[in-house]
């Protein structure tokens, strides 16, 4: 249970939506595995209403090579909570 102003919430599902990796081959796995300090971490988090008074807050979570890198691997991962 979370308690904001008052008003308690119970988390009553969490779920992945979407996960997406993109590695275009080995040399850009072992390329990103040398640079991952300087990849750029993104987190947007929004919410919307969802049926029967709930609410589902996604947070979306992605992982972006900088433009300097030339073998490129990319990582998006939604994760879904309802409340």
């Amino acid at each position: 249970m979370t308690s904001l102003n008052n008003t308690n919430y119970e988390v009553v599902a969490k779920y992945i939506k979407d996960i997406s990796f993109e590695i275009p081959d080995p040399d850009c796995f072992i390329d990103a595995a040398q640079n991952l300090g300087e990849y750029t971490t993104k987190l947007d988090i929004n919410s919307q209403p969802f049926k029967n008074n709930l609410i589902e807050l996604n947070c979306k979570f992605t992982l972006e090579a900088p433009e300097k890198i030339e073998k490129k691997n990319l990582h998006r991962s939604l994760f879904i909570d309802c409340f």
